[in-house]
């Protein structure tokens, strides 16, 4: 299902609370995220390809958390360090 909001800033902020669905078990299986295009996709994908490429040159990619964060076109790679509990 495709839903479009006239606001950016209720996008996101449907989007930023999307994860209480998950606590309520009518809405355990209903994901939300953003619409992309294939250009989209691939450029986060290819994003996540180079960064992992380059944490693996130094250290185990396991131990690590990579993330694609911002709009479509102005994507940026965030990643930190996995904590073991």
């Amino acid at each position: 299902m495709l839903i479009k909001l006239n606001e950016f800033n209720v996008k996101n902020l449907v989007l930023e609370n999307s994860f209480k669905l998950r606590k309520s078990e009518a809405y355990k299986n209903i994901i939300l995220s953003h619409d992309m295009s294939i250009e989209d996709i691939t450029e986060c994908r290819n994003l996540l390809v180079e960064k992992k490429k380059e944490i693996t040159a130094k250290d185990d990619v396991n131990n690590w958390v990579v993330r694609v964060r911002g709009q479509p076109g102005e994507f940026h790679v965030v990643s930190y360090r996995r904590q073991n509990l």
